[in-house]
């Protein structure tokens, strides 16, 4: 059965109003809810700040200054002809694409969305390839993946790549399928055959038609990443609030790991990640594959934030990392058996030792997660073709 979403014209407004109302209303029920948990909110405040400040900083702003920079410099017109032919059979996007894809699998997010959103801006992106491209080149990167998920929640490095692995096999998944939302013509540029020496020629002629000093450049590069982080630290502090504040309240009423990791992890992955990971079974690996594919909304405001001067759609970049979180669990249970004997081969670390009704937890939570994944997939599917339906020429 296909659901088709249609909004008229008088029901879009009606959201616009309803929106007008609840949007204020929630933000001073925030602020009411710090006023009243004061301690609760400066801790965690703090905790985000700290984060922002001790690892966001180091690792992310040096890899924002160098991609705005590569980006100035012509890069994406060398990957533009380079990987064009890659780009064009698989995800039906010009090859300009693969640059903007190829930071956000090694770089991690909002790195994917603000480097598709310069794309979008200067023109090398149309509308609907920049949609389709921001769904599933804004990643994790494999530092978090195996080194922070894997090492030190998991405590099982090895299980990391295989994590790493599911979340490009989803983020691929995902391009290849929003492929099929592509304008009626064809609106992606094709530069043939490429080639190391026709991308390079490619690099120079960029370089030749905007002439501008590279003093000029660092500086513009250097000014609009320290905006960026900027930012990134104040989603960062926000979302550490809004987290701690619902699990002070949700932690009263849940008990399951599970549960409460999954509600973290919609909100912001990190967290999510380190309570899904008290249980170092191979099913919590599944869903902490679905979780990282997912994202959190703190990232997702990261990443809208990045793209807001832009025409890119939120709701359908939403609705994408939806499917790819789901791509990714049902991809993660195909590799569940390799995940076991893994998980099982790092018993100096923990010991994972499964009793019958623990057994019978993990087919019950897979049953439904499952059965939940095979339900919204045709919804998320059809929002999607609706939103997509609009930029179709």
């Amino acid at each position: 059965m296909i659901f088709i979403i249609r909004l008229n014209a008088s029901k879009s407004k009606k959201i616009k109003k309803l929106s007008i109302c609840i949007i204020p209303a929630l933000a001073a029920f925030f602020n009411v809810i710090i006023i009243l948990f004061p301690k609760t909110s400066l801790l965690a405040a703090g905790e985000g700040l700290m984060l922002w400040f001790n690892r966001v900083v180091p690792s992310l702003l040096p890899f924002l200054i160098g991609t705005s920079l590569l980006n100035s410099l012509g890069m994406c017109s060398f990957f533009g002809v380079l990987f064009s032919p890659f780009m064009n059979k698989v995800f039906k996007i010009s090859g300009e694409g693969a640059y903007a894809l190829a930071i956000g699998l090694s770089s991690g997010s909002p790195l994917g969305a603000k480097t598709v959103a310069e794309l979008r801006q200067s023109g090398q992106l149309t509308q609907n390839e920049a949609q389709r491209l921001v769904g599933f080149a804004n990643n994790s990167g494999p530092l978090f993946i195996v080194g922070t998920v894997a090492s030190a929640m998991l405590m099982n490095p090895k299980v990391g790549y295989i994590i790493l692995l599911i979340h490009y096999l989803s983020a691929m998944a995902t391009g290849v399928f929003l492929s099929l939302f592509r304008s009626g013509e064809k609106s992606y540029k094709s530069a043939g055959k490429g080639g190391f020496k026709a991308a390079l020629r490619a690099m120079i002629i960029f370089r030749e038609k905007n002439k501008k000093p590279f003093g000029e450049i660092l500086s513009q590069s250097i000014k609009s990443s320290v905006e960026a982080i900027a930012q990134i630290g104040g989603f960062i502090v926000l979302f550490s609030v809004v987290s701690k504040i619902i699990m002070l309240f949700a932690g009263k009423f849940i008990t399951s790991n599970y549960i409460k990791g999954i509600i973290m992890a919609v909100i912001e992955i990190t967290n999510g990640c380190v309570a899904l990971s008290e249980d170092k079974s191979p099913f919590s690996v599944c869903i902490i594959a679905a979780a990282i594919s997912w994202g959190g909304l703190s990232i997702h405001s990261q990443s809208i934030a990045m793209f807001s001067k832009t025409d890119l759609n939120a709701g359908a970049y939403i609705l994408s990392k939806l499917f790819q979180s789901a791509a990714a669990f049902l991809i993660s249970l195909l590799f569940l058996p390799l995940i076991k004997v893994i998980m099982q081969t790092k018993q100096s670390f923990y010991q994972y030792e499964p009793s019958a009704l623990g057994i019978f937890k993990g087919s019950a939570l897979s049953f439904l997660a499952v059965s939940g994944a095979m339900i919204f997939m045709p919804l998320i599917i059809s929002a999607l073709a609706a939103i997509f339906k609009r930029y179709k020429n």
